[in-house]
């Protein structure tokens, strides 16, 4: 009894304190975002928030469809055991780790970066290295020495020595300009000599510009894809070649308005730069609706992707123009094999310049407990992009936050309900109630503590009668885009949008209030026909024979 005095004086307590010592009160147990937090004002407001530019390429990997003194995709292959009846199949290690493996990601993703260490089965147990075939390869290319004598440079591509081996992985590590590192693919004369180059982004980023800087030769002819649902479909990003008619069938350099804003483009601009080494495609140039981004549905769809694909077509237009070099310059040569290791792509590096998309709802990004990439998403949202409302936060749609309005996923005013618990079966018959707005707060908990208080806050206003709800536009609408929040499978014999009035057989206790549990009563007379309906029903099902 002398508990029960004690919850009832503390929740009298409650009801009589001013509204905004409550909402200090009850914040402590919110996550209230913190003063620094990008993502909301001083007054605590929320606010567009947006992660750093990052070069999203770094230190991810790369895989290669050939690779010079290698043969098939230069990132390294492992063969996995699924079970004892010597079922298997062959897996990229990002593939991996991502579908089956995840509580072993930074293990692979560590061992991925490091091609150097074979222990990757002490990390994951079912896998074993599969080792590829080596080729020594012969490349040429030329090189203007200390005197001004331009000279052809050969040297040997061998993939198992570190000091000759240029693997895909040199297009996303740390570049140095003094001692550039190239990716070089094996010499080739057939036509086309297609190459391929696919970067996986981990998740959905914003894309800025995508620059590729050559070791040697710029290829004459190459396209950029994207992918928006992590290499299932590819779309056309860019093209370029000094015949974009023959080469791609496309016209070339054509002009771009807001009809036609998703369309990859062919241009020979590459050939003319004066940075004759480096190709830099801006995702957003010549763009009309660019200087309207927020509003831009179009292009924010545009510059998204997951994975980046560059296949390279042709090195140059002409081979007759690689032909004829050797030691000395300008001297004939006719063999073939002599011919064929000039006939390369080389890469120094690979490099995505954008943001970690969340749609405006996050400052940052980072791994989850299962090793996912992903938004940390603030204003009520939720998903890997902070694409969707939070649970019970569906009072009015999901919208991208702009500058102008952060579009946090909210609730009603809330309804607070404190009831105090003697056991873990039985309550005190009285509740208290009273009303917090915390709309834009994290809102959803429950203190549980054995023997005491429990106290319940629900973010849409189902009374405490439903754990889930949905958002419905034509509610929404006739509330004058106030609110569209619907609760679902309400409980406690409660119906109603809101749980908010008691279901057909029951009426209202109005000795407590609707948040109670018991605030609907069974009527005598329907509460008997419904307990004779259903001892019928189970005695007539008794007497069926299966």
């Amino acid at each position: 009894m002398r508990r029960l005095w004690l919850f009832k004086a503390f929740g009298s307590l409650l009801v009589v304190l001013p509204s905004n010592v409550l909402c200090a009160y009850f914040s402590q147990f919110s996550m209230k975002e913190p003063d620094h937090d990008p993502c909301y004002d001083s007054a605590g407001r929320p606010i567009r928030c947006i992660p750093d530019f990052i070069n999203a390429a770094f230190g991810k990997p790369v895989i290669a469809s050939n690779t010079c003194g290698q043969s098939g995709p230069s990132s390294r292959n492992y063969h996995v055991i699924f079970d004892k009846n010597v079922q298997s199949k062959f897996y990229h290690p990002q593939e991996l780790c991502d579908k089956y493996l995840r509580t072993w990601f930074f293990a692979c993703a560590l061992l991925e970066m490091d091609t150097t260490r074979t222990n990757i089965h002490e990390f994951c147990p079912l896998i074993v290295r599969k080792e590829t075939e080596t080729r020594h390869f012969r490349f040429c290319h030329v090189r203007e020495d200390a005197s001004g004598v331009v000279k052809e440079v050969c040297d040997i591509c061998d993939a198992t020595d570190n000091a000759r081996s240029h693997p895909a992985s040199l297009l996303t590590d740390l570049n140095n300009s003094q001692n550039v590192t190239c990716w070089i693919s094996e010499p080739s004369t057939d036509y086309p000599h297609n190459v391929t180059l696919t970067l996986s982004l981990g998740k959905k980023f914003e894309l800025t510009y995508i620059s590729m800087q050559f070791c040697n030769r710029l290829a004459d002819s190459m396209a950029i894809y994207k992918s928006m649902d992590f290499a299932r479909t590819w779309i056309p990003f860019q093209f370029y070649s000094t015949q974009c008619k023959k080469i791609f069938g496309k016209t070339p350099n054509i002009e771009i308005s807001k009809h036609n804003e998703q369309e990859a483009l062919c241009t020979d601009a590459h050939a003319l730069t004066p940075m004759a080494n480096r190709v830099a495609f801006a995702t957003l140039e010549g763009r009309p609706s660019s200087f309207e981004f927020e509003q831009s549905p179009v292009l924010q769809d545009w510059v998204t992707a997951t994975d980046i694909r560059i296949i390279f077509t042709r090195l140059s237009p002409d081979q007759a123009e690689l032909y004829g070099l050797t030691n000395d310059i300008g001297v004939n040569v006719t063999d073939l094999d002599t011919i064929k290791q000039r006939y390369y792509y080389s890469m120094g590096e690979l490099a995505v310049g954008g943001r970690c998309k969340c749609n405006g709802h996050a400052s940052r990004c980072m791994f989850d407990k299962m090793g996912k990439y992903t938004c940390d998403c603030k204003h009520n949202t939720a998903g890997s992009d902070c694409e969707r409302c939070k649970p019970f936060h569906f009072d009015r749609p999901w919208g991208r936050a702009t500058s102008e309005n952060a579009n946090p996923c909210v609730g009603e005013l809330l309804s607070v309900s404190v009831r105090f618990y003697l056991d873990e079966q039985q309550s005190v018959e009285e509740s208290i109630s009273f009303n917090i707005d915390v709309r834009n707060r994290h809102t959803s908990f429950v203190i549980l503590c054995r023997n005491e208080m429990k106290i319940f806050i629900s973010a849409c206003n189902c009374n405490l009668h439903a754990k889930k709800c949905r958002f419905n536009m034509e509610l929404y609408k006739l509330s004058g885009n106030k609110s569209g929040g619907v609760c679902i499978n309400c409980r406690h014999n409660t119906a109603g949008r809101n749980c908010h009035y008691c279901k057909p057989g029951f009426y209202r206790d109005h000795s407590k209030p609707i948040t109670h549990r018991k605030a609907c009563k069974c009527k005598l007379v329907d509460c008997c026909c419904h307990r004779c309906y259903l001892f019928i029903r189970r005695f007539i099902s008794s007497l069926i024979i299966v």
